[in-house]
């Protein structure tokens, strides 16, 4: 059929074999002799799309470069193919998925300059999508994610399960939607980066039919797929246009659903793919967005309470009238006491009833849920944006967990010489915070179930 069409329309190029390169959701890939791709539709609903797409390369593309497609041939429906489709020359490379990207850092300097071209482009150039995307609520995807949610939870391992059942239940509330707002590709992922596969630089950017004025952060997102957070940091620090002050927060947000989302459609339309897919969602929750805690043991520093009292507040707001108490917990609430420089943090509620409401209010105030972590009654949060790095946990009153805190709290400043002996393991494993943290937790464990046995061998007698 592609032979066909091709010797019809532009027998220039028909001159030899014609051989299918791949096919994605949307549209199957040919390429041609002396170095033609076409790309065919697969659905007449994407036909609206198409059109848009050839507007846009028409009106970009001297601006973008040679790294992406020019639509040199454009073909028309006929009785052999019934949707237009186009053509354009060989970009260079290979899928970024199929090279070893995290040891390329010039990859993300490219990806970096490109996207700043990119989001150069005057917008009031740019047709509106058919479908309207650019007024789409981020909560449709929450919406989305949670009506998928059973599929998602049969493919996902226990450990990422956990972390990811916050945003599964729908408790995770979308970032404000408040730009900045510029022309974005709209679904850069590995499959649309080419990269030499000798040199690792970037060669191509393809697929812009999905292209719009959107916030700059959902072309940050899809590079998930390429490599983890510390890569897409890397693509940050080569990118010249402002970011946002809430950009970490967003791109958090939409990997973790996103990844969540795409995992769900491969496993109703292509199986094959599940794999991946179940990497990128291992990526997106594997780290923060934000800046990683601070990995070292330092002295006591006498500012931390007065930190504590920033956080309290900033959490109590969030929390408004849902009963609560906030407390100082850890480390860096005994006073002497070396510690990692991270405060952290209970909210304490009443009873287990209002949990829910308060993870729901914690969230809409810009922590991130991330489940209970293995501590059965804690859930644990990621720090809000624009706060001082810290662990805010949400805890019953009286339960396991919140015992386990205070205690030991309690326990240590009563007693110097324990807290001395606590701060030596912890100096002795510092060193494995920067390489590998579960051996540091694991490493003083022992000593902190000893002094708990001791706190509360105290507290019966």
């Amino acid at each position: 059929m592609v032979t066909a069409v091709l010797a019809a329309q532009f027998p220039e190029v028909a001159v030899g074999p014609v051989r299918r390169l791949g096919a994605g959701w949307d549209n199957e890939l040919f390429a041609a002799d002396a170095g033609w791709i076409f790309r065919f539709p697969k659905r007449r609903e994407r036909v609206p799309w198409l059109t848009r797409e050839i507007q846009i390369m028409a009106a970009v593309g001297e601006a973008l470069g040679p790294r992406v497609p020019r639509f040199e041939h454009v073909g028309v429906p006929s009785d052999v193919f019934p949707y237009p489709f186009v053509g354009y020359r060989w970009l260079h490379g290979v899928g970024a998925n199929e090279f070893p990207v995290p040891d390329r850092p010039d990859l993300a300097a490219d990806i970096g300059d490109l996207l700043s071209r990119l989001h150069r482009v005057d917008g009031s150039v740019i047709p509106p999508t058919p479908d309207g995307w650019e007024r789409e609520p981020w909560g449709v995807l929450r919406e989305e994610l949670a009506a998928d949610a059973d599929v998602v939870r049969t493919l996902l391992p226990d450990t990422l399960l956990a972390r990811a059942e916050p945003y599964l239940r729908g408790e995770v509330a979308e970032p404000v939607q408040d730009g900045p707002c510029r022309f974005v590709h709209n679904d850069i992922c590995a499959d649309h980066l080419l990269v030499d596969p000798v040199t690792g630089r970037l060669t191509g950017l393809i697929d812009f039919s999905d292209a719009m004025v959107g916030e700059i952060v959902l072309d940050f997102a899809g590079l998930i797929s390429v490599g983890g957070y510390d890569f897409i940091r890397q693509v940050a620090a080569s990118y010249d246009l402002t970011l946002g002050d809430a950009f970490w927060l967003k791109l958090e947000w939409l990997v973790r659903t996103l990844t969540l989302r795409w995992l769900a459609e491969a496993a109703a339309q292509n199986p094959d793919d599940v794999p991946k897919h179940l990497t990128w969602v291992e990526r997106a929750f594997a780290a923060a967005g934000q800046v990683a805690g601070p990995a070292v043991v330092v002295d006591y520093d006498r500012a931390w309470p007065a930190r504590f009292d920033l956080l309290r507040a900033a959490a109590d707001a969030a929390l408004g009238e849902i009963p609560h108490v906030t407390e100082h917990v850890g480390s860096t609430a005994v006073p002497g006491l070396a510690a990692k420089p991270i405060i952290d943090i209970d909210v304490v509620v009443p009873e287990a009833a209002a949990v829910g409401p308060a993870v729901q209010a914690l969230a809409r105030g810009g922590w991130q849920p991330e489940g209970e972590q293995g501590i059965a009654g804690r859930e644990a949060f990621l720090p809000r944006v624009g706060l001082p790095y810290h662990h805010l946990y949400l805890v019953v009153a009286g339960s396991p967990a919140h015992r386990d805190h205070v205690d030991l709290r309690d326990f240590l400043r009563l007693h110097p010489e324990q807290a001395a002996a606590y701060a030596s393991r912890k100096r002795e494993l510092a060193p494995l915070l920067r390489t590998n943290r579960e051996a540091y937790v694991d490493g003083k464990a022992g000593l902190v179930t000893d002094l708990l046995r001791r706190a509360r061998q105290r507290g019966s007698g």
